[in-house]
């Protein structure tokens, strides 16, 4: 009959092999999927903390009516910025794209170029496409000092950049998103690869605009963090980014002031008239606003959230530094490790009626700690590798067990 240690031996062996492919796994990032889906499932879970956004604002174009259909031409923008003036906006987000330069589009152009030399900062947005293009960079294009390996963004090639005759002098960001129908996003990408090039996002121009960041002074290792410093060389902020360029969101229940378009423009003529609007317009004094569609038709495309929360999340999260982080690599190895030879031994020598409950019962105790780290601390630990890592130590436990039944009946190993 083997001896208790032989046993204990066996079972260590192989939960230690299975706990090595799990980190394998890990580290290759072939788990991603799994633990990107339990975020996200475990950030909604109750109780669901709000945010209040002390700092953002949203003029929400909720409704496209048939008798004017998308996308409307720039007149309608100018007047919502006219009618911002008065509000003094600390900056002004459009998440709308305004690259076309149709005759029915430029028509206003100038107006509008006037308009938006009145504000501090107005920042626009661009769509990158990989298709190719020689068209040499815009002049008031961006760039970020980075260190790592640029291969590992997508290359893009082209750009839909906002019209020069009212943007040249202006910020802009890059408004791509990884829109799933079905799914809100996990992550949302903050820097983008074009040609030889890392420029920002419409979210991270926007922050950047509204914490004073200067780009020049900033820099970004990929796979690591990004580095937000003043002109003075003064770090304002530390944000996660992986080898994607991209950010974790922290998703919360956003609150804060949102007006429809109409609703504004109407409030803004009552006050024109000297009548009291209900809604006092004082409030987007120092505010960033911002100006983007939240009808059902584009939030269909985004997992029912409009494209333009889902920036406007983005930038708040980078405000209140509110941060989605994992633990490092050596921790999950020691955890891993730890428990698996934990588990594993408690199977081998103790009897299953009472060795399965305490593993059933310390499994869903790292559970429902994975989910309280996240919601309060918003540290991510990878639940679904630590399920697989249950499931194949007890096996690993009863795998010692069947081999002393079968040694006693005297079979050879």
């Amino acid at each position: 009959m083997p001896q208790p240690h032989s046993r204990l031996l066996l079972s260590l062996i192989l939960s230690g092999i299975w706990s090595l492919l799990l980190l394998l796994s890990h580290a290759t990032h072939l788990l991603d999927q799994a633990d990107q889906k339990f975020s996200l499932w475990a950030q909604f879970q109750p109780p669901l903390k709000k945010m209040e956004s002390p700092s953002l604002a949203l003029i929400a174009i909720d409704r496209i009516p048939p008798e004017r259909p998308w996308p409307w031409p720039r007149l309608d923008f100018a007047i919502t910025l006219r009618a911002l003036v008065p509000c003094f906006p600390q900056s002004v987000s459009f998440e709308t794209l305004l690259h076309d330069r149709d005759q029915h589009q430029e028509a206003f152009d100038t107006t509008f170029a006037h308009l938006v030399e009145r504000f501090d900062h107005v920042i626009f947005a661009s769509a990158a496409f990989q298709a190719g293009s020689e068209s040499p960079p815009p002049q008031n294009l961006i760039s970020i000092p980075f260190e790592g390996e640029i291969n590992s963004l997508t290359p893009y090639h082209s750009l839909y950049w906002p019209v020069e005759t009212f943007a040249s002098n202006s910020h802009v960001g890059i408004s791509n998103l990884p829109l799933n129908p079905n799914q809100k996003p996990t992550s949302i990408p903050l820097v983008f690869r074009w040609r030889n090039q890392i420029i920002p996002s419409l979210a991270l121009q926007s922050a950047a605009i509204h914490l004073r960041a200067d780009f020049t002074a900033s820099s970004l290792k990929l796979g690591s963090h990004l580095t937000l410093r003043d002109s003075q060389k003064k770090i304002l902020r530390i944000i996660p980014i992986d080898s994607q360029g991209a950010m974790p969101l922290r998703h919360r229940s956003l609150e804060t002031i949102t007006i429809s378009f109409d609703d504004f423009l109407l409030y803004s003529d009552q006050r024109e008239r000297g009548e009291q609007p209900k809604f006092d317009l004082k409030t987007l004094r120092q505010k960033q606003v911002w100006i983007g569609r939240t009808d059902e038709a584009i939030r269909q495309n985004s997992g029912g959230e409009a494209p333009v929360k889902i920036q406007m999340l983005a930038v708040q999260n980078i405000l209140s530094s509110d941060f989605i982080r994992s633990l490092s690599f050596a921790w999950i190895a020691l955890l891993f490790v730890t428990y698996a030879f934990t588990l594993s031994g408690l199977v081998t020598l103790i009897r299953p009626r009472f060795s399965i409950p305490i593993s059933l019962v310390v499994t869903a105790l790292y559970i429902e700690m994975s989910i309280i780290l996240l919601q309060n601390h918003n540290l991510l630990i990878p639940a679904p590798a630590f399920l697989l890592l249950s499931l194949g130590s007890i096996f690993s436990g009863f795998a010692a067990r069947i081999w002393e039944f079968s040694d006693e009946r005297g079979s050879t190993l």
